[in-house]
């Protein structure tokens, strides 16, 4: 276990990992203190787990669940200037849970033991942000650096990060801060633009932002909750059609934003499974490519032996077939069907397939479908469509919606109050969580016989016109319900 822990001589002379019950609340609920005292939690939100090959977590079900590794606090002044900052590495081992069903995970810590060693404050109070960022990256032994990157040279964000800060980092031995020329980046402002340089979908990101006031006697107590900064979509379906050369299950998108813009931050706990919340309509990506995008797609032979309908019912089979006097009888004792390795802890439908992605946020485009389905061949030919829609009642119609205008470079927030979509054409939402089929949970890696309607386990079937839902994990915002045509 690691821990770098940033300080400033004049700020900082001890932040220690302070220990909190479980039944004590976020936001304003931290406990009462003795004497001036400058106390942090900081809590990141619960997010679904995924489907990669990368260290970032990948998308499996909308069960709640975070493996990011570091967590990065930063506090400035009014003028954006630098007075403390912490990187917590191996966020997961560093961590606690807080009490709320596995809601999320968090940190207390308090800045400063004596004198000198705390935010200054004034009568009347004086002001200070603080930014938090949770994300992906080792920094030892692993290979493995965030797909983003950030600064004018594009560095990984991880490595990114670790150039941010005021200068000083706390040595154990001396018992001081010493200088720390690493830091070479010493302001920081909201808005802070990172880019996704990957030919692979967005890597699961949180962020988060709050002001304090620091009184005269140079008391604070405040609590951050970090949310997801992306979006996240999986397809899970059985019932697959037979083509003799059916081989992908293709997700489109109309088009694609190439970088994320951490800002329009909001610091709350949301409710269960995305049930009971405020929604928050946020698009934070930005440089645009206005072209028609293939998000993600699941390779049927990795998922069936054989592309076969022996039985002529024209669904891709799951068991084999033994001619029973002219009519094929099903045979269970031989299964078409082959779970992926990647997937063996994972419990599934027998005869379905799953795929899923986490995605940078984008504004609907004008009579244009946001997200299409396709069964192709392996060349690329379409066999068949399916267009997917959002429900009536999940549409955003004369509602709000936040964007960012501009590119990565520069541009401004904006809120367009009398938005309306439309069931083809809807925006992809900051931490909104898209899902053809219902998985709740991957579950113990056990096979099930047949999809439960009422259950937590529900593929999509592609051999009928039905509603898919959209779930979102214990702290996406809201579950949603969507139609496939």
């Amino acid at each position: 276990m690691q821990k770098r822990l940033l300080y400033s001589t004049a700020v900082l002379a001890a932040l220690a990992l302070g220990s909190c019950s479980n039944d004590e609340t976020l936001n304003g609920g931290l406990p009462e203190t003795t004497g001036a005292s400058q106390v942090i939690e900081i809590s990141v939100a619960n997010a679904g787990s995924g489907l990669t090959t990368r260290a970032g977590r990948p998308l499996l079900s909308s069960e709640a669940k975070q493996t990011i590794e570091n967590v990065k606090i930063i506090i400035c002044d009014k003028d954006g200037n630098i007075k403390a900052d912490t990187l917590i590495t191996d966020w997961m081992t560093n961590s606690q849970e807080y009490n709320d069903a596995g809601h999320g995970r968090k940190v207390r810590f308090t800045l400063g033991s004596g004198s000198n060693a705390k935010l200054a404050g004034t009568v009347g109070g004086t002001k200070y942000t603080i930014y938090a960022f949770g994300y992906h990256g080792k920094d030892s032994g692993s290979p493995y650096d965030s797909q983003y990157t950030a600064g004018t040279s594009n560095a990984a964000l991880n490595k990114y990060l670790k150039t941010v800060g005021n200068g000083q980092k706390w040595d154990n031995e001396q018992k001081k801060a010493v200088d720390d020329n690493t830091e070479a980046v010493k302001t920081f402002s909201e808005n802070f633009t990172i880019k996704n340089t990957s030919d692979d979908n967005a890597e699961e990101l949180f962020a988060g932002s709050a002001e304090i006031t620091v009184d005269e006697k140079g008391n604070f107590r405040q609590g951050i909750t970090l949310h997801r900064q992306v979006a996240g979509m999986f397809t899970y379906a059985y019932n697959v059609p037979y083509f003799s050369d059916a081989k992908y299950l293709k997700v489109y998108a109309s088009q694609e934003n190439q970088a994320l813009v951490l800002g329009s931050f909001y610091s709350k706990v949301l409710g269960s499974n995305g049930t009971g919340n405020v929604l928050e309509n946020v698009v934070n990506g930005t440089d645009t490519q206005n072209t028609e995008t293939l998000l993600y797609q699941i390779d049927l032979d990795q998922w069936f032996t054989n592309i076969v309908d022996v039985n002529n019912d024209g669904i891709i089979d799951t068991y084999g077939y033994t001619d029973a006097g002219g009519s094929w009888t099903e045979n269970k004792g031989s299964v078409n069907w082959k779970k992926p390795s990647s997937f063996n802890n994972v419990t599934l439908v027998k005869g379905s397939v799953f795929g899923g992605e986490f995605l940078i946020p984008f504004k609907a485009k004008t009579r244009t479908q946001t997200l299409t389905l396709e069964l192709t061949n392996e060349s690329g030919t379409t066999l068949r469509t399916w267009t997917v829609k959002l429900p009536t009642d999940q549409v955003i119609s004369s509602g709000t919606l936040t964007s960012w205008n501009g590119t990565s470079g520069s541009g401004s927030w904006s809120t367009d109050n009398s938005v309306t979509e439309s069931q083809e054409a809807y925006s992809i939402l900051r931490n909104h969580l898209y899902g053809i089929g219902k998985k709740t949970a991957e579950g113990d890696g056990s096979d099930k016989e047949d999809p439960d309607p009422d259950g937590p386990d529900n593929p999509q079937d592609l051999n009928t016109k039905q509603e898919i839902q959209l779930q979102v994990n214990d702290n996406w915002e809201v579950i949603h319900q969507m139609v496939v045509d």
